[in-house]
């Protein structure tokens, strides 16, 4: 029970056989920061160090109690400056007064609690080395509580003023729980548990290896904007955010290595969520306003409301991303990868990166949403607000939706499909490449740009421009409606519909074939085309320059054939033997009126040659 002075290495080895190298160095370091006596480097000071048994109130002269009953209450006074158990045996220690204090054990499975001498909580700062052993520590003011080694409980109990704790778990399975301050938390190795617990301010939790289960404060006020960080280290981690976060204030969830699971608080404001490397999922919550997937193929989850400028981006990896429903605008980056970016709701953007992607605008009527497909072969899908896809490089389908929709090909050999009904219109623009599109029900204007392009219109298409290359254009158009279509610079297939369509083949050595309705058939240029009749329908076929060819085959039908320039144009009637023809007169306008049998006049001007379906012709 006598109090004796000892030098530092006395100290040391007083209690040796029960506290490790570097707990007693930590120990010393301690002592000497606290002002007694000892000094760094060493210089042979002692110190008044008390040991025994049992001892409730240490001697008031003592700055360390060295006790080796393991179940103990001590008493402070503000002299003493450490109690350090010198047993290996399961403690129990309480310690009532006010700090600050040092608390080291040895390797058992230790309960170490504080409280203050009216029975409140413990008023002071704190320091526990639990030593080896499944350990609880359930600390008083600010504290600093080491776990070591073994599966440990360390409690935070700091209230005054809102100051901080900082708990290290150490090697083992640990649970971490914060206190009201501003609280740091560090898990270290092993699979642990951390909790901020009710936290009034500014947090940090760090899992360390293994895999550890990280939640946030519940009732955050926050520091300068900040709420806190929650990083779970390497290992398969799970992390969720506190709730109540005060508006303004941040959350920051980071994974780490390994395949994570993060979920955002529900009533923050400003959540940032990175799942770091391997396969994660992120789960964002109202308040989410950036999502980082990190290298892996991650699943991110959007949940945010009403909130303008949120980002989710998938890293490196085949990820997907998944958009709010309430959300105000966001922005999706798909980055290198396979990527699924699935929209949110009233407006967005959404990039595929590198790679193969699928992108799915989530737009609403009145919204609208922009898809770029960037790199590689991808798939875009409009939804239901005005939406803008763009393919970029690579050979991509995109695929309009039911609004007013614009697509572009770009780059590569491209299909694109117009979602229009009969009162939206798509605009649809192949670009660069080989590409197919296919118009809708509404007034379309499809474009096929450079390259050997198929332009099928839909029933309410109303423009189709071949641009340059070897086109083919079909007009979709019913007997109400009437299309445009422009074969532009190229040898040009046209074919015309069932309504009043005008087909005009531009530059190139052209085939126009009319449809069903009253038709409007030209070509351009002197290279010389093809136009064939509908067997049903009505044209009017008007040549270019060159050595033109007209074809009829409708009986009863009374077009109108104008060969332009040229002369060698021929107009063959595939309906009609020489035999049937009774009469070639002069017409209005200086045409000719070609007369058959039946009563079928054809009107003809430019012509030079008229061919029979049984081998006769006449030269005009």
């Amino acid at each position: 029970m006598a109090t004796s002075h000892l030098n530092q290495t006395d100290l040391e080895a007083a209690i040796s056989s029960t506290i490790d190298q570097a707990t007693r160095q930590q120990i010393l370091d301690y002592l000497i920061g606290a002002g007694i006596g000892y000094t760094s480097p060493d210089d042979g000071a002692t110190i008044p160090v008390q040991q025994g048994a049992a001892i409730s109130n240490p001697d008031p002269d003592a700055n360390v109690l060295i006790e080796i009953n393991p179940d103990n209450t001590v008493y402070l006074d503000a002299n003493l400056k450490a109690i350090i158990e010198a047993t290996n045996s399961d403690v129990t220690l309480s310690v009532i007064g006010s700090g600050p204090v040092l608390v080291a054990t040895g390797a058992g499975n230790d309960y170490v609690s504080f409280m203050s001498s009216r029975g409140t909580d413990f008023i002071g700062d704190a320091t526990v080395f639990a030593g080896a052993g499944n350990d609880t520590v359930v600390g008083g003011g600010p504290s600093e509580l080491y776990g070591d080694s073994g599966d440990d409980v360390l409690v935070s109990g700091s209230v005054e003023g809102g100051k901080p704790s900082t708990l290290y778990g150490g090697t083992g399975n640990d649970t971490l729980v914060g206190g009201w301050g501003e609280d740091s938390l560090y898990g270290g190795a092993g699979d642990d548990w951390l909790s901020a617990g009710p936290g009034l301010s500014y947090e940090v939790l760090d899992g360390g290896p293994g895999n550890d289960t990280l939640v946030g404060g519940q009732y955050l006020l926050g520091v300068g904007g900040f709420g806190g960080e929650l990083d779970g280290g390497a290992g398969d981690d799970v992390l969720y955010a506190g709730e109540w976060v005060r508006p303004g204030s941040m959350m920051m969830l980071s994974g780490g290595d390994g395949n994570d699971t993060l979920y955002g608080a529900a009533s923050a404001l400003a959540n940032t969520m990175d799942g770091g490397d391997g396969n994660d999922l992120l789960v964002g919550s109202a308040g989410t306003v950036a999502e980082y997937g990190g290298s892996g193929n991650d699943i991110l989850y959007s949940n945010a409301r009403d909130l303008l400028g949120v980002v989710l981006e998938g890293g490196a990896g085949d990820d997907t991303l998944v958009g709010g429903v309430f959300a105000g605008s966001e922005t999706l980056h798909g980055d290198a990868g396979n990527d699924v970016l699935v929209g949110a709701a009233e407006t967005g953007s959404e990039y595929g990166g590198s790679d193969n992607d699928m992108l799915y605008s989530g737009s609403t009527a009145g919204g609208g949403s922009y898809l770029s497909g960037d790199d590689g072969n991808d798939s875009l899908y409009g939804g239901a607000g005005t939406d803008i896809l763009d393919g970029g490089t690579g050979n991509d389908m995109l695929v309009g939706g039911a609004g007013n929709d614009t697509l572009y090909g770009r780059a590569g050999d491209d299909v694109l499909y117009s979602g229009s009904d009969a009162v939206h219109r798509t605009m649809l623009d192949g670009g660069d490449g080989n590409d197919v599109l296919h118009g809708g029900a509404g007034n379309d204007t499809l474009q096929g740009g450079a390259g050997n392009d198929t332009l099928i219109g839909g029933k309410g298409t109303r423009d189709e421009y071949g641009g340059s290359g070897n086109d083919v254009l079909y007009s979709g158009s019913e007997a109400s409606r009437a299309s445009w279509l422009v074969g532009g610079d190229g040898n040009d297939v046209l074919y015309g519909g069932a309504g009043n369509d005008s087909l005009y083949g531009g530059a190139g050595n052209d085939t126009l074939i009319a449809g069903s309705g009253h038709q409007w058939l030209m070509s351009e240029g002197n290279d010389g085309s093809s136009f064939i009749g509908s067997a049903t329908g009505t044209a009017t076929m008007v040549g270019g320059g060159g050595q033109d060819y007209f074809y009829l085959s409708n009986p009863h039908s009374s077009d109108t054939i104008d060969g332009r320039g040229g002369n060698k144009d021929s107009l063959t009637f595939l309906d009609h033997a020489s035999a049937d023809l009774t009469g070639i007169s002069a017409g209005n306008n200086g045409f000719l009126e070609v007369s058959f049998s039946n009563g079928q006049v054809t009107h003809v001007t430019n012509i030079e040659y008229l061919i029979f379906n049984d081998g006769q012709s006449i030269r005009l």
